[in-house]
């Protein structure tokens, strides 16, 4: 599509110059990354060397997870209004799933705190298995527990982003770092192209920068669609 259309918008070779791919610093985000990338240059390695081996040598960019600025802000403010705001829905959430809570400490010991993910992490670890593989679960592992435990995810999910019930416009605003940063980087490109003749240290990078991708996860998508107002509609599909 990008590398073999007509006109070509990158050329079938790779360059720096042309392209760059930021990840969140876990393997499985930068994996992702490779792969996409041995679509875009699948002629990379020229036979020489196996996939894995040549996928390498394309560069991604990564910043310790504790630091990184876009996909894992850090925001003392976050934390305390995301507190406030699960504090205030916490009868409410006790009386749906307090008994999954008790259920999931009884079969697996993991103490369940509206503020973890556990059961997002449970759901889909067991999500894979049964699902997906089509292997044993254990008995407790009922369809009506696989419901309830995507319901408590999605719950948990939409109040990280602001999108609980009632929604919060204060988190939504603190979960706008990737949009901004994505919107931020249309309105650099596009002064470099204004303004070819100016000096600028940054247009050296953008001026011929085609295209800038990113990987990262579910949950990053997820803050995106809340800051454009668009959440609702993917826990609501199925």
């Amino acid at each position: 599509m990008y590398a073999s259309g007509n006109p070509i918008f990158l050329d079938p070779n790779y360059h720096e110059q042309e392209i760059f791919l930021r990840s969140t610093a876990l393997p499985r985000a930068i994996s992702s990354a490779q792969a996409d990338m041995s679509g875009f240059f699948p002629n990379l390695g020229n036979g020489s060397l196996p996939a894995p081996s040549y996928r390498g040598r394309i560069p991604i960019h990564t910043f310790p997870v504790k630091t990184d600025p876009a996909f894992v802000p850090s925001c003392p403010n976050y934390d305390i209004k995301q507190q406030e705001y699960i504090d205030s829905m916490r009868s409410e959430v006790m009386r749906k799933f307090g008994h999954l809570i008790d259920l999931i400490y009884n079969k697996t010991g993991l103490n369940v705190t509206l503020n973890s993910f556990d059961p997002y992490n449970i759901y889909d670890l067991l999500h894979i298995q049964r699902d997906i593989y089509h292997l044993t679960v254990p008995d407790w592992v009922t369809p009506q527990v696989m419901y309830d435990l995507k319901q408590f995810s999605i719950w948990r999910i939409s109040t990280m982003v602001g999108f609980g019930s009632p929604p919060s416009t204060e988190i939504v605003r603190f979960k706008g770092e990737m949009l901004k940063e994505i919107l931020q980087r249309f309105e650099d490109k596009l002064a470099c192209l204004q303004n070819p003749q100016t000096p600028d240290a940054n247009c050296s990078f953008l001026g011929p920068l085609k295209f800038y991708a990113y990987s990262s996860h579910d949950t990053t998508v997820c803050s995106v669609l809340a800051s454009l107002g668009s959440y609702p509609a993917i826990p609501g599909k199925d």
